[in-house]
């Protein structure tokens, strides 16, 4: 495990799944789960969060949005999202890291520790035409 643990904030609509989610990762790391944009939106920039996990319950523009206000409010986090076999690859146009649910939660852990070993993806700087 690394010397620090990382700040997680996970985001999902599905209040159970991100429940048991929050109870997994609270045992090795200090994490805050919300359940929707509003409440990701109210949280305070400081201290500053390392992972944010979009979970696969997330609509396709939920998730964007969620990506958009943690590169920005979290310049530093790395973006982890779920996905289900078969669903959207929208995560990819916005995570750091893409993880098939269905994998249980070693695969998580391994991944948030994998995470904490690469630089964030920075979005593309806006053309000057």
């Amino acid at each position: 495990m690394p010397q620090s643990a990382p700040r997680i904030l996970s985001v999902g609509s599905d209040h159970v799944l991100c429940d048991t989610r929050h109870k997994v990762l609270q045992r090795q790391y200090e994490v805050v789960s919300v359940n929707t944009i509003e409440e990701m939106q109210q949280l305070p920039s400081k201290p500053a969060f390392t992972i944010v996990i979009l979970c696969h319950t997330l609509s396709d523009t939920d998730c964007l949005v969620a990506a958009s206000i943690a590169r920005q409010r979290w310049p530093r986090a790395r973006i982890l999202s779920l996905v289900t076999n078969g669903g959207s690859y929208r995560p990819s146009l916005v995570a750091d890291f893409t993880l098939i649910n269905q994998d249980g939660p070693r695969a998580l852990l391994n991944a948030i520790d994998a995470l904490q070993t690469i630089s964030p993806r920075r979005p593309p700087s806006p053309s000057t035409s």
